[in-house]
């Protein structure tokens, strides 16, 4: 779930056109907003790596419903 107060913590610039969001809810869980990729902005829940060969897994899809 998406809240308005949801933090930005990180953003990652890969080019002046793509950019990801890592973002914190207030329950501390962590998701990433991937905007105006080819199909449309995304939104996935993210997962602290056990192994830490990286820092994030990247979870399921969050489906956002704009009325």
């Amino acid at each position: 779930m998406i809240d308005k107060t949801d933090k930005v913590i990180e953003a990652r610039l890969y080019t002046p056109h793509v950019t990801d969001f890592i973002c914190e809810r207030e329950d501390g869980t962590h998701y990433v907003y991937m905007p105006y990729r080819d199909d449309g902005s995304k939104y996935y829940d993210l997962q602290p790596n056990p192994s830490k060969e990286t820092r994030w897994i990247m979870g399921n899809k969050i489906n956002i419903n704009v009325v």
